[in-house]
């Protein structure tokens, strides 16, 4: 039982810290993601995670927003 409960809280600990890594590309940040899934469970650190962009999404964003804005400014003129 106690070989058990170390393989459980190995697991635990290794899917935080592949959870967190994985967060590198999002805009949230590593210790975060890493608290939060070791806190409560990686299934709710890997939703938490999903739930910022990633930095090319951050990136298409604001072009796109500045592109529009260019845009709106050149048909009022």
């Amino acid at each position: 039982m106690e070989n058990y409960l170390s393989y459980l809280v190995a697991v635990h600990i290794l899917g935080s810290f592949a959870l967190a890594y994985a967060a590198l590309q999002r805009t949230v940040s590593f210790w975060l993601a890493f608290l939060i899934s070791l806190v409560l469970t990686p299934v709710v650190g890997f939703l938490f995670v999903l739930c910022y962009p990633t930095y090319v999404e951050e990136d298409t964003k604001k072009y796109l927003k500045k592109l529009l804005e260019n845009k709106v400014v050149e048909e009022r003129n």
